[in-house]
This record gives C-alpha cells, structure tokens and sequence, in this order.
C-alpha cells in the first residue's frame, strides 16, 4: 500500500452487491477510498491509472474475459504487489487466477479476514519492494525484457554476455517478487521504465 489510506475498488454488474460491500466495508476501514464500476470497459486502462490496494471483481465477469489477452491481463494483475483481486462468487477459474474468494453467505468477520490478510501481504511485499531498488543497469535490462528481446539480444544490444544477463534477470525477480513477464511489464508501466504504447499487453 502507498499510503495509510485504503483503496479498494468494486466491480460488478449489481448495485445492490457493489453498494452492500461499500457498506459492509466502511464499517470496518474507517477512511478507506472506494471505487465502484458496474462494468469492465477500459478495465485494462482504469487499473494502471488508479493505485488500488484491492478489488474485489464480480466472478460472473469472468465468463466475458476469456480471450488470451484479458486472461494474460488478469494475471498481470495477480502478480502485482500493491493489487490483489478477490472475486465475488466461486469458480475453479477464478480459484486458479485470484488472491482470494469472498462468498455471498461468508460472515463479515471472515470477510474482514480475507482482507485483512491480502493488506499484510501487500504491506510486506511493499517494505520489500523499498528495500530492494533496482539498479540502472538492471532497469536497462527489465524494459529490454518487456519490449519482448531474448537474452541474446539483449545481451548484444548491451555489450554484456549472456550469462550477466541471466544473473540480472534472476536479481530482477528476486528484488521485485515477481516472476512472470506479464508481471514485470506491469511493474515497468507504473514505474514509468516504458511507455504502454511501446509494448503489447
């Protein structure tokens, strides 16, 4: 989390499940910031340009997001360190993609637990995070990575063997905690390493 200040944002078709969990929620995050959507367009958009600690997604979404670029998406997001994603309703899809699962017959105490549990998560991983800043050299590596070049490549467009830049990359996914290149183009975007428009999400 970037601040002290909860932000979690809610996705779903139903005024009534988005206004209750609002509602819910206030009760216990006195403070905390939401944002409601009822639907997922420019989703992809929306994400990168709001700093959220969680959302909590309608699971009847899922259905609509099936493509090889949306589930690539989802993904991205999962491997993210300040977003978690809850989904609302169970499915093995969901299950397999998401941090967590909130069911409509869960009390508000294990609710609460759920969340709670995703904030500390995304607490530790930020102090690691800032613990552990890149190195120019390793940024120079992370944005050859996402624009989609092979270690070769890299390594001759950086005047660097092959195997330096295998050790730059496993010191990248150490430092970062993330090990997928859907995760890291993520990473590379809200850090302003590469503009969006250079990239193919």
């Amino acid at each position: 989390m970037s601040s002290d200040i909860i932000k979690i944002w809610i996705i779903s078709p139903s005024y009534i499940i988005r206004t209750s969990l609002v509602s819910l929620l206030r009760k216990k995050y006195k403070g905390a910031l939401f944002k409601e959507s009822f639907d997922l367009h420019n989703i992809r958009e929306e994400v990168l340009d709001n700093n959220c600690d969680v959302i909590i997604i309608d699971n009847g979404f899922f259905s609509s997001i099936l493509t090889q670029k949306e589930t690539a998406f989802v993904n991205a997001i999962k491997s993210l360190t300040n977003i978690s994603l809850i989904t609302f309703g169970n499915s093995d899809l969901s299950s397999s993609l998401l941090h967590s699962t909130i069911n409509i017959y869960d009390s508000p105490d294990i609710i609460y637990q759920k969340i709670n549990h995703i904030l500390e998560i995304n607490k530790n991983s930020e102090n690691k995070l800032n613990s552990e800043e890149l190195s120019e050299r390793e940024k120079e590596v992370l944005v050859n990575v996402v624009k989609g070049f092979t270690n070769k490549q890299i390594a001759d467009n950086m005047n660097l063997s092959v195997h330096t830049i295998i050790s730059h990359r496993k010191n990248i996914s150490r430092k970062l905690d993330i090990k997928s290149s859907s995760g890291l183009t993520i990473y590379a975007i809200i850090n302003n390493l590469i503009d969006v428009n250079e990239i193919n999400l």
